[in-house]
């Protein structure tokens, strides 16, 4: 491979591997850039995850979130969101 290949390569996937575990990382393919955002495509689920170059993590409305919501909704986990908050307010349902 060029080493200009190369290069856009590692600058694609920096984001991704700056704030995603190692052991993880090979789950993803890069999709897109769309300004400093990157996204990535979960081989197994088919979800994206996606990153700027400061590490934040955003939903599909460019909205940021935080990097477990992100990484649960690109693995395919089903999260109520709303048990979550209660959870973290000490309370249960």
């Amino acid at each position: 491979m060029p080493a200009n290949q190369i290069d856009a390569r590692r600058e694609r996937y920096a984001a991704l591997t700056a704030v995603v575990e190692r052991t993880e990382q090979h789950a993803y393919t890069w999709v897109q850039e769309s300004g400093n955002i990157q996204s990535y495509r979960h081989y197994d689920t088919g979800r994206h995850l996606h990153i700027d170059d400061a590490g934040q993590f955003y939903n599909q409305k460019r909205e940021p979130i935080a990097k477990e919501l992100a990484l649960e909704h690109a693995r395919g986990a089903r999260v109520d969101h709303r048990q979550q908050v209660d959870e973290e307010a000490g309370l249960r349902l």
